[in-house]
């Protein structure tokens, strides 16, 4: 386990937390980054090229390609879709939570957590 994985564990921890405490919109950010810190980590344990994959980190959208790449390590066509659809879901939830006037309440960011743990439960599989 690297240290994104630990990472990972943490953010999924203080989004339950968050949670709990009424802090929705932020439970819902440490949800996705939660899910993110595992995605990378998992690639960086099996990638055979590190070095490409950093410079295609710069080429677009870090966390597209992390999320795309993540979903090519898994087994099925059903898990790296379910993986790619919930983690752009919850990619765009952040965004929402972050940037916009939106307010999650308490149903939206169990969705979120348990969408999370769905993403971890998927990545685990790699």
């Amino acid at each position: 386990m690297g240290i994104l994985s630990s990472k990972s564990d943490k953010s999924y921890k203080v989004a339950v937390l968050l949670m709990s405490k009424g802090y929705y919109c932020n439970s819902v950010q440490c949800a996705y980054f939660s899910g993110l810190q595992l995605a990378k980590d998992k690639i960086l344990e099996n990638i055979a090229d590190i070095s490409k994959f950093k410079n295609d980190l710069k080429k677009e959208s870090s966390h597209l390609t992390i999320i795309r790449k993540a979903g090519e390590y898994l087994n099925t066509a059903d898990s790296k879709g379910k993986l790619i659809d919930l983690m752009t879901t919850l990619k765009r939830w952040r965004k929402n939570a972050i940037y916009d006037d939106t307010i999650f309440n308490e149903r939206q960011a169990a969705e979120a957590l348990s969408n999370c743990e769905t993403i971890r439960y998927l990545l685990k599989q790699i």
